[in-house]
């Protein structure tokens, strides 16, 4: 069976990233990627829809993705979709879908941007 698993996504930390080694030295960092979307419905109502990717970063990218962004920094990622499969406490069969970054674009944080033009403005 042939197949494509390339994921692009452009969104915000929902929290700090968090970096690890593993027993290797290889570098690891767990966050979550939010994506958002608004929309209004048919009779004018505002809403958003909203996604939240678990996301591992490796290597020399997980460490600069620690170094340089906190809570809400925006980065751009491509990676692979991957399920992860674990058994809970009551024995039944868990999964769940985390993102495989593979290559990543830090991009301009939001609060900077609004804090620079509040400067040019002055």
């Amino acid at each position: 069976m042939y197949g494509l698993n390339e994921f692009l996504i452009i969104g915000g930390f929902t929290k700090d990233p968090e970096l690890t080694y593993l027993p290797s030295g290889t570098a690891v960092c767990k966050a979550t990627i939010a994506w958002s979307k608004p929309y209004k419905t048919k009779d004018g109502k505002e809403g958003e829809t909203k996604l939240f990717i678990p996301s591992v970063f490796w290597g020399r990218q997980a460490e600069i993705v620690v170094e340089y962004k906190k809570k809400g920094g925006l980065i751009c990622a491509k990676g692979q979709l991957q399920t992860d499969s674990w058994k809970n406490e009551s024995g039944e069969t868990r999964s769940m879908i985390k993102f495989n970054v593979e290559d990543v674009t830090l991009l301009p944080d939001r609060q900077k941007k609004e804090a620079e033009t509040e400067e040019v403005a002055e």
